[in-house]
């Protein structure tokens, strides 16, 4: 009987966890894997929570982000840290997703040990090294240490051809993260959204404590926090009377236009009355001092704790469109029908724009205004976007990348094509 192949996924933020989910889901039901999970702690609350949510096994958690960690520090202390766990799992193959720093350093680490990565979410380009930054730089860096490359689109998959990844290592998949949103909006779609919420709070600032001279939030109870946040969604969603507009903005380019955003959002408010916002706060200070002085006393403007998956796939389902800056909600949002005006210049998933369920406006105050008013106001225009597609997949992503993790054989260079002998993958059929 073949030994058990050892998968060792290691995971820092939220979206890596959700992304990464269902693949462990889909490995966890075939014979012939042992999956170790490891979280570094780069988004130590949010992480932790979502494999909570879905009951993954975590084997280690090194808890390494600090308050007000630079991206420098946090980058060494994966350097530091990251051997030994990798070493004890003694894995055949480490498993990274996406552009996080975690992602970079684990790959690193783990070509440093000649351990075969794989990068689910690979081949994705913005075009520009500073946008967005640092996540251009670090995927473009994990594509040179990367043996397998699981693309979630034609696209992203040309892109590693023209850098010259050769073709053997690259399997087209789909995107892992419409795996978990259809699973999650299943669940959603069958469950009584119908329960109480009285006793909410209506502003982030009154969720978690009161603001200090410093301009930040004093921290409370995460799960207070989060507890408040869910019953303030439901109260929103709640009236029938309101269009509901969904907004992340957090990219570390942006913090210098903020607070522009900010007087976008609250001239929307102040334009549409029928309308209400929904933004789920970065807990990052730079975020917060941008964006509570301008909005909190905004009405209908409900600026709540971080919301755990299943309660923003149920904002999303909810509201008319999304404002974002956000690189997965770009993959989400038209899955569900929603369109997105990307609050970027450039975006690393064109697929949604191409389509035309998704718009680059970029991050002027008067840009975001005009296209957000043309989305309430011409119902025609707003027709043409809410179209539910789905250029990153059908859903099934997870099966493709296990198989090919199943296919990967034992003892591979983890630097040399010669011993991948995987056929090339059928075209991906797409949900659309």
């Amino acid at each position: 009987m073949a030994r058990r192949r050892r998968i060792c996924f290691i995971l820092g933020t939220r979206p890596e966890v959700i992304k990464c989910w269902p693949v462990i889901r889909a490995l966890e039901a075939m014979d012939g894997f042992h999956v170790t999970t490891i979280l570094t702690g780069q988004h130590a609350d949010m992480a932790e929570q979502a494999a909570r949510l879905f009951g993954l096994c975590v084997d280690a958690d090194l808890k390494l982000m600090t308050p007000g960690q630079s991206l420098e520090g946090l980058t060494a202390a994966l350097c530091q840290t990251l051997a030994r766990p990798i070493r004890d799992a003694a894995p055949d193959i480490v498993v990274v997703q996406g552009d996080t720093t975690t992602a970079f350093v684990a790959a690193l680490t783990a070509f440093y040990a000649g351990i075969p990565v794989a990068h689910i979410e690979a081949g994705l380009r913005s075009g520009d090294v500073r946008h967005p930054f640092p996540e251009e730089m670090n995927r473009r860096l994990i594509s040179g240490l990367a043996r397998l490359h699981f693309a979630p689109t034609q696209t992203a998959r040309q892109a590693l051809l023209n850098e010259g990844v050769p073709p053997e290592w690259i399997h087209l998949t789909g995107n892992s993260g419409i795996d978990a949103l259809r699973l999650m909006s299943a669940q959603l779609d069958g469950a009584d959204c119908g329960e109480s919420t009285c006793g909410q709070t209506s502003h982030l600032a009154a969720a978690v404590g009161r603001r200090t001279s410093a301009g930040h939030l004093q921290a409370g109870s995460a799960e207070k926090a989060r507890g408040a946040a869910r019953a303030e969604l439901r109260a929103a969603l709640a009236r029938d009377d309101r269009r509901t507009i969904a907004v992340t903005i957090h990219r570390r380019e942006n913090r210098a236009f903020m607070s522009g955003i900010a007087g976008a959002i609250r001239t929307i408010l102040t334009t549409h009355e029928d309308v209400q916002v929904v933004f789920p706060v970065h807990p990052g200070p730079a975020v917060r001092d941008a964006f509570l002085p301008v909005l909190r006393e905004c009405p209908r403007c409900h600026l709540i704790e971080p919301l755990d998956y299943a309660d923003f796939v149920r904002l999303l389902k909810h509201c008319c469109f999304v404002l974002t800056d956000s690189g997965g909600i770009q993959e989400e949002a038209p899955y569900l029908g929603k369109p997105v005006l990307v609050a970027r210049r450039t975006t690393e998933r064109p697929e949604a724009v191409e389509a035309g369920v998704a718009r680059i406006i970029g991050e002027r105050p008067e840009t975001i205004v005009r296209e957000a008013g043309r989305l309430l106001t011409e119902p025609d225009a707003y027709r043409a976007m809410a179209r539910r597609m789905s250029p990153y997949g059908d859903g099934h992503a997870a099966e493709r990348i296990a198989q090919s993790l199943l296919e990967f054989p034992l003892g591979a260079s983890a630097t040399s094509p010669a011993a991948d002998h995987t056929l090339q993958p059928e075209p991906l059929p797409c949900a659309c």
